[in-house]
């Protein structure tokens, strides 16, 4: 029996839940599974911005903010 690993992922004041057989995941991974763009969204973990191949586990707080862009 695989064992499954439940992320909750704070984006746009939503919760959404990723059910994945890896024990972490990567910051790109949680973004394209929200189908997001690394020019467009950063990842935060546990209060810290996230670079791409940053390892996130199912115990860490994560949330998901947009790039705000301008001129």
């Amino acid at each position: 029996m695989n064992e499954k690993f439940i992320f909750h992922i704070k984006y746009r004041g939503k919760i959404y839940t990723l059910t994945s057989e890896k024990e972490r995941l990567t910051s790109h991974d949680i973004l394209k599974f929200l189908g997001l763009s690394k020019e467009y969204a950063f990842v935060i973990k546990n209060g810290e911005i996230t670079e791409l191949n940053t390892y996130i586990s199912p115990y860490d707080e994560i949330e998901v903010i947009n790039a705000v862009s301008g001129g």
